[in-house]
């Protein structure tokens, strides 16, 4: 089946504020470490009790044949539980399992549902994901408007990849009014986050305003106070090695999550 989220890391549910008990603490030194065994005694008792968060530390378990055999049913079910209270990881997990059918048969307004709910609790990658969905209509009607407006909302969370994105929409003005400040000072955001893109982009851009000053771009003559071309170029010039960069940089993630055991996307 057809895998559509680039940006899709599968979240473990330890970044979310954790419960007071002790218990659930343990299990999560126990996962970390590998030892799903102690793991499940510790949460199962209080995802039983309708704890969200060791409901959504089970649920990581039969989802990935951990400590207990494989079970996507039964990982489905801890999930939405958590979910269902607000977990919200458990939400972006659940977008994610809905949006690339893995779990279940693949549900794009299913995807959506969770992945919203998710992103009004402010998470970032889920924010992300919706923009996808919108951006490209999966799901929903496409709406480049709404598609920049969680944009934004990722970004200024301070999520790189989002950073660099709304920089490239400003830069074309998809869904948005064009404006190349703008897009520049998303850019730099990124790159000062290390964003290869971003810094590419940048860099690119100021190597042909040097260009430019310096005359070596055959052109007619610019006007006063014309410092150049603009980023909007560069954009364009770049879009395969992005696009590349981008794969390459997908399959090292899919590597390193297949190492450490989590979700493969």
């Amino acid at each position: 089946m057809r895998k559509i989220f680039r940006l899709a890391l599968f979240a473990v549910v330890f970044g979310l504020a954790a419960p007071a008990a002790a218990d659930y603490e343990a299990g999560v030194t126990a996962y970390r470490q590998g030892d799903y065994a102690l793991a499940l005694r510790e949460w199962r008792p209080l995802a039983e009790a309708g704890e969200a968060g060791a409901q959504a530390g089970l649920a990581n378990m039969p989802r990935s044949g951990l400590g207990v055999a494989q079970d996507s049913g039964e990982a489905l079910k801890w999930y939405q539980k958590a979910a269902g209270q607000g977990h919200t990881l458990a939400q972006y997990n659940l977008g994610l399992i809905f949006a690339n059918g893995r779990l279940v048969a693949q549900d794009l307004g299913e995807a959506l549902r969770w992945y919203r709910e998710a992103a009004e609790q402010n998470d970032a990658k889920a924010q992300s994901n919706l923009v996808f969905m919108y951006g490209q209509g999966l799901g929903v009607a496409r709406d480049d408007f709404e598609a920049a407006a969680w944009y934004r909302m990722a970004a200024e969370q301070g999520l790189a990849q989002a950073q660099h994105n709304l920089g490239v929409i400003y830069d074309k003005g998809v869904g948005i009014s064009q404006d190349v400040a703008e897009a520049e000072n998303w850019y730099r955001k990124a790159a000062a986050q290390g964003h290869g893109d971003s810094v590419t982009i940048l860099a690119l851009a100021e190597s042909e305003r040097q260009d430019f000053r310096e005359g070596k771009l055959k052109s007619a003559p610019a006007a006063a106070g014309d410092d150049g071309p603009g980023l909007g170029i560069v954009v364009a010039s770049i879009l395969v090695v992005i696009a590349l960069g981008a794969i390459a940089a997908l399959v090292e993630r899919r590597r390193r999550r297949k190492a450490l055991g989590d979700y493969d996307l």
